[in-house]
This record gives structure tokens, C-alpha cells and sequence, in this order.
């Protein structure tokens, strides 16, 4: 090849990467426009446990027990919880710990079926399971996130942060749901434990 066609091989050659540069800054701007910039998020820090969820602040967090928490609105006098994080934990060294969150679902929803399983990673990177089991009269009771908590739990072989719709819900679930609080669980080392 002679000097001139370097020299046009080389326009060529800056003129697609600088067209391909310009696609990926383009497609790299619209991306990060795009994600949602979330504010005034309020926290539930659970330290018995070490796990914690965010939440919008017009939501109300109850603490039923040591091990329950709801999350909700109150209506008129009446608390409408629309998620739960319920801790389940299990001294029984037999079995797995699949075993252990199987068996925690099937006593939540009195059923016997097994739930489908899909491996869920939230928004903190953190990876837990998504089920939904089949209720009665052909009702789908989920989804239901398992987050494993056993490092926290000293005096437990097994433990979950389950998240979930209460079963028992009436309120409205347009605004908060069981996958809300779940994209924002964070696991911490417990300190009250």
C-alpha cells in the first residue's frame, strides 16, 4: 500500500471509532437517565436480626413481635398492612436449609405443595429465593422472598427474613408491595443478638 492509503485507512479507522464512541456515550447517557433517583426514603433497621428494608415515609412500620414486622397504612382507626418480614428460625439440625425455608412456607399459608423457586438478587446485589405456592381453590400465594439470615441468629441452626403480602391483607397494593421492601433488604451483623 502506498502513503495514501495509510492515510485513508486511517481517517477510515478514526471515523468508526469516533461514530462508535458517540453510540455507546448515547446509549450509556439515556441508561443512566433512565434509572430512577429515589429520595426521602425512610429505614426499618432491625438489629436483633441484622437485616433492614427501606420504605417510603407515608407508610406506617408496626412491630408485631420480636420476629414480625408490618408494614402498612392506617385507615381511619384501622391498620391495613400491605408486606410483613417475618423472621423464621429452626434449632433441627436435620435437613438442609432449602428444607428448612420449604417447610417455613408451607406453616405461613397452611399448604403442602411444593412452591416454584427462582434465585432473586435485589437491588443491594444481595441474592436470597422468590417462591409462590399454590393456596387453596387454586389461589397463588406470592411471592414470597427468602433472604438467609443464619449468620445473625446464634441460637438457631436455620434462619430467614421472609417477605411477603400478609395473607390476610385488605388493603390496596398499587403503592407498596412485598417486592418493594424486598429490592431493599440489607443484611448488617446483628448487635442485639
Amino acid at each position: 500500500m502506498n502513503n495514501k492509503s495509510y492515510g485513508w485507512a486511517l481517517i477510515l479507522l478514526l471515523l468508526i471509532f469516533g461514530i462508535a464512541a458517540i453510540f455507546a456515550y448515547q446509549r450509556n447517557h439515556a441508561r443512566t437517565a433512565a434509572l430512577p433517583v429515589v429520595t426521602d426514603l425512610a429505614v426499618y433497621p432491625n438489629d436483633t436480626y441484622g437485616y433492614s428494608f427501606y420504605y417510603a415515609p407515608e407508610y406506617t412500620v408496626r412491630v408485631a413481635s420480636e420476629d414480625t414486622v408490618l408494614i402498612g397504612m392506617m385507615a381511619g382507626t384501622r391498620f391495613d398492612a400491605f408486606a410483613e418480614a417475618k423472621v423464621a428460625t429452626s434449632s433441627d439440625s436435620s435437613g438442609s436449609y432449602d428444607d428448612f425455608v420449604l417447610t417455613s412456607l408451607r406453616t405461613l399459608c397452611a399448604c403442602t405443595d411444593t412452591p416454584t423457586k427462582t434465585v432473586y438478587t435485589n437491588e443491594a446485589g444481595l441474592v436470597g429465593a422468590e417462591y409462590a405456592l399454590n393456596g387453596s381453590a387454586g389461589t397463588t400465594i406470592g411471592p414470597v422472598y427468602a433472604f438467609n439470615i443464619g449468620g445473625n441468629v446464634t441460637d438457631a441452626k436455620y434462619a430467614a427474613l421472609l417477605v411477603y403480602r400478609p395473607l390476610d391483607a385488605t388493603g390496596a397494593t398499587e403503592g407498596l408491595r412485598a417486592e418493594n421492601l424486598a429490592g431493599t433488604v440489607d443484611i448488617h451483623k446483628a448487635i442485639n443478638r
